[in-house]
Parts: C-alpha cells; sequence; structure tokens
C-alpha cells in the first residue's frame, strides 16, 4: 500500500473515531479513491498538490462530465484530508486553505419518525457492539449512541 493511501486511511480512521457518521465514511472513501486516482493517474503525491494542481482536480471532474453537485461534494473530502495532513505534520502547508468550503442549501430539516429513530439507534447498537470493527470505530458509534439516544429521549417527553 502507498503512504499516500496509508496516510488516506489514517485520515479515515481519525474521522471514524470523530463524530463522523458510517455513510459520511463510505462517501468520504469513494471521493478519496477518485482523488488519489487522478493524483496517481497525473503523477502526484499527496505531498506534492498545489492549489493550482487542486483546481485542475476539481476541473478535470467536471471535464469528465460529473454533476456540479457531486464535483462540490467532494471539495471536502480534499479540504478536510489536506487539513488534517497539515495539521498531524505530514505536510509542509496545507494547499486547499484557499478553496471555499461547500455551500450547504437551507432545506426544512429532516425528522424521524419514532419507529425510524429506533431502528436506528438499535443499528448504531449493533454497530457499536460488532467485535469485527476496529475499537476505535466501535467507541465513535457508542458515542454517536449516547448522544442521540438521548437527544430522542427528550424529544419524546416534551
Amino acid at each position: 500500500m502507498s503512504k499516500d493511501r496509508l496516510l488516506a486511511e489514517a485520515w479515515l480512521e481519525a474521522l471514524a473515531v470523530g463524530t463522523a457518521a458510517d455513510g459520511t465514511i463510505e462517501t468520504y472513501q469513494d471521493d478519496l479513491d477518485c482523488y488519489l486516482g487522478w493524483l496517481s493517474s497525473v503523477g502526484l503525491r499527496l505531498s506534492g498538490v498545489t492549489f493550482a494542481r487542486l483546481v485542475g482536480y476539481f476541473g478535470h471532474l467536471s471535464a469528465k462530465g460529473y454533476a456540479e453537485a457531486t464535483v462540490a461534494h467532494r471539495r471536502p473530502v480534499v479540504r478536510t484530508l489536506h487539513a488534517w495532513l497539515f495539521a498531524e505534520s505530514h505536510a509542509q502547508g496545507n494547499p486547499a486553505a484557499l478553496l471555499e468550503p461547500m455551500r450547504h442549501s437551507r432545506n426544512v430539516p429532516f425528522v424521524l419518525s419514532i419507529e425510524e429513530t429506533e431502528r436506528f439507534l438499535n443499528t448504531a447498537h449493533a454497530v457499536a457492539a460488532d467485535g469485527s470493527l476496529g475499537l476505535y470505530r466501535r467507541a465513535a458509534y457508542a458515542t454517536r449512541r449516547a448522544v442521540r439516544g438521548a437527544v430522542f429521549l427528550r424529544h419524546a417527553h416534551h
């Protein structure tokens, strides 16, 4: 496995330990694979990326016919990966610091039904107890389950 891939996997694991949901990690994995594949195709490593090259990457995605929303959703992966590499001293600078963050739409909040919330919590509990996952990922799920459970119970009693 390449050094870039190892660093990228360490970044994803750090996200999983934090508050990132499993679906976010899976999406980021796909976006990360696309980014690392592009870097490889143009003969770059993460340590050699410049702001101009990042602009080139997003231009490449647009030229390949990716939807504007897809290109926009790949931006946070690049931004947070490079910020993490810099913060963890794996890079001399952060070429993504000048990239504008993705703009979020202002949609009506999505609210789960009680049954959907119970299914969500049960799934989170099952994954947190899954011995086949790493300890950090299980701990993240357990934390998320406790927080979401408290929010659910607070709203259920009001």
